[in-house]
């Protein structure tokens, strides 16, 4: 079954709503300063280890100013 260019779209737009939505929640979990960024992406299997450590030092650094 061949998807038309609008079903394609629509399916671009919910995989960029669901890695905001995720992106969010690892955000939260940085934070909250509970977790290694091993257990998170643990529970995030579309991060490695390295982009949650990434997101880390962004977040860290935004914090800052």
């Amino acid at each position: 079954m061949l998807f038309d260019e609008e079903r394609l779209r629509e399916l671009h737009d919910i995989n960029i709503a669901k890695e905001a939505t995720e992106k969010a929640a690892i955000e939260k979990m940085i934070k909250n300063g509970k977790l290694t960024p091993e257990e998170i992406a643990d529970c995030f299997t579309n991060f490695s280890v390295e982009d949650i450590r990434q997101m880390e030092k962004e977040l860290m650094q935004t914090m800052k100013r």
